[in-house]
């Protein structure tokens, strides 16, 4: 997470309009399509984080229940 505001800092640096020789070109699409590729991949590693956890979760939800189980046979 740490590394994608690190390039979306890098991406605000990016002027809007660049000239080459007697060519302005406009960067606002490229920068556009960088934000938006940026806001899907942390959308994406947010998702698997949580699906991580709950995985994670389950496994020691389980693990405990077994515990007791075998405590309470005893």
């Amino acid at each position: 997470m740490q590394a994608l505001k690190g390039h979306r800092k890098e991406l605000d640096r990016i002027q809007d309009m660049q000239t080459v020789d007697c060519v302005a070109v406009s960067l606002a699409p490229l920068k556009a399509a960088a934000e938006d590729h940026l806001q899907r991949l942390a959308d994406t590693l947010l998702l698997a984080l949580r699906r991580s956890l709950v995985e994670l979760v389950s496994k020691v939800e389980h693990f405990a229940a077994a515990g007791g189980a075998r405590l309470g046979a005893m």
